[in-house]
């Protein structure tokens, strides 16, 4: 039975890698639910992302989606959720953790 994943959610598990990798290998029951937008290619058996920068956009995009309503209440989850990401990207050239506070800003 195929497993649906997203592009956001293959995004967040290369970057639990701690790796700037930007080519992941579908399972074989693995399915990207999305519609093809810029940033990535998809074939069959992989996603690549064109840069660590559209990679990131995606990881802290969906960060920030998942923290939306508690921020309201407690703000500092940002803080802890952009370190956690950090932890995971030190050395690299760009930085997920940086666009999530970004990401604040803007809305």
């Amino acid at each position: 039975m195929p497993t649906s994943i997203t592009v956001a959610e293959i995004a967040l598990r290369l970057h639990e890698t701690e790796q700037p990798s930007l080519r992941f290998e579908l399972e074989p029951e693995m399915v990207v639910t999305e519609t093809r937008e810029q940033g990535y290619e998809a074939t069959a058996d992989s996603v690549e992302f064109v840069s660590l920068q559209e990679r990131n956009k995606r990881v802290a995009d969906m960060a920030y989606a998942e923290l939306g309503p508690q921020l309201v209440e407690t703000p500092g989850l940002l803080f802890q959720r952009a370190h956690d990401l950090w932890c995971r990207e030190i050395g690299h050239d760009d930085h997920a953790s940086g666009r999530l506070r970004a990401a604040n800003r803007r809305r």
